[in-house]
């Protein structure tokens, strides 16, 4: 029960964000397939936590997830996983390779899909070690992540990326999932299993 209570509260946060009032912000490209202006750097929103900044020619991208799991499945703690198909017609709104892939922490929302998008846009994982471990347990090979700390800054491409500690926020009081995975962690299987582990920014 406890667990549909936190699937449940994580599901309202999310329906609730209160990004309405920044509408104004958002300028949609008048061609968005247009090249950017040397120098320039174009956001383009994913969905959940999810972006993707593209600058010269180059991409990387934030906590890509497009497999949208349904409530009940979260509610009920059922087994998940990619839709391969959300996840392909995602990217094909998306350049075709990334520098990096990002993960700011790891709950299903934030790096459930991320294996799938690793594969055709040869991107490298950047996250903390849970993440890592479960993206591991997953068959991600070694040589393709890199666990990050709090502190540290990482160079890929022209990126320069300076990796901040981070606090998942509370849903009345507590964290979802709660917990770390360690690098003997087995393949995720269920909303829980995806622990918040190390937050990151």
């Amino acid at each position: 029960m406890k667990l549909a209570f936190c699937a449940l509260l994580l599901s309202v946060q999310v329906a609730h964000a209160g990004l309405e009032k920044y509408s104004a912000l958002v300028v949609a490209d008048k061609d968005a397939s247009a090249p950017l202006p040397r120098n320039a750097i174009r956001v383009t929103y994913l969905g959940v936590n999810g972006f993707q900044f593209e600058a010269d020619g180059h991409a990387l991208l934030v906590d890509p997830y497009f497999s949208r799991v349904s409530f009940w499945s979260a509610a009920l703690n059922r087994p998940i996983e990619p839709n391969r198909a959300r996840v392909a017609d995602g990217l094909a709104h998306l350049q075709p390779r990334a520098d990096a892939v990002l993960v700011t922490h790891a709950h299903f929302d934030h790096l459930l899909d991320v294996p799938a998008v690793m594969e055709p846009t040869h991107a490298p994982l950047l996250a903390g070690a849970s993440a890592v471990n479960l993206a591991r347990a997953l068959g991600v090979p070694r040589d393709q992540c890199r666990i990050v700390q709090p502190g540290s800054t990482q160079m890929i491409g022209p990126w320069t990326i300076h990796v901040f500690a981070a606090q998942h926020d509370r849903l009345f009081g507590f964290v979802p999932f709660q917990g770390k995975a360690g690098a003997q962690s087995k393949a995720p299987a269920k909303p829980s299993d995806w622990v918040v582990g190390e937050a990151l920014a």
